[in-house]
């Protein structure tokens, strides 16, 4: 799911070339927001509940980690871990550095830096707060756009597993 999220980011890329879309104009805002010390079944029953994809992990005000579902469920899955440790926190899993967006980027300078950090989804954030998130469905809603599509920007839908 990983390398085809990517090859098509990368096809999109070349599409928004030139094109002035701001990432502000199809972020999902707010983003969800969770401390790190939260359980990530509790995690994954909430993120189910307000229906989002992906979460914003942060940890004394700054952002640490950001899952998306998949991430969280596999998480729960990898047996030798939970055996060991049957209350995994969000802290607890190497979330990785993510380059954070601003809601002033090109939506094509955004799709190049999933696509180079092999991310599904990067935060937005100004002025050290998260003020929303992007993710690879809203990249290609704004393509469907250009290409004369009828989506509306903001809706989320995960569609790998």
């Amino acid at each position: 799911c990983e390398a085809r999220r990517g090859t098509a980011l990368a096809l999109l890329v070349s599409l928004l070339k030139g094109r002035d879309m701001l990432v502000k104009h199809w972020m999902q805002a707010p983003a969800t927001l969770m401390i790190a010390d939260v359980l990530i079944d509790a995690a994954l029953r909430h993120m189910e509940r307000v229906r989002t994809s992906h979460i914003v992990v942060i940890h004394q005000g700054a952002v640490v980690g950001l899952h998306s579902r998949s991430t969280l469920r596999r998480a729960l899955q990898e047996e030798n871990d939970y055996v060991l440790r049957p209350h995994r926190y969000l802290g607890d899993l190497d979330a990785g550095q993510l380059p954070p967006l601003h809601p002033q980027d090109p939506i094509e300078q955004a799709a190049r830096v999933m696509t180079s950090s092999h991310a599904s989804a990067l935060p937005v954030m100004e002025e050290a707060r998260v003020v929303g998130l992007l993710s690879a469905g809203d990249v290609v809603r704004a393509c469907a756009e250009i290409l004369g599509g009828d989506w509306e920007p903001g809706g989320h839908t995960e569609q790998c597993a």
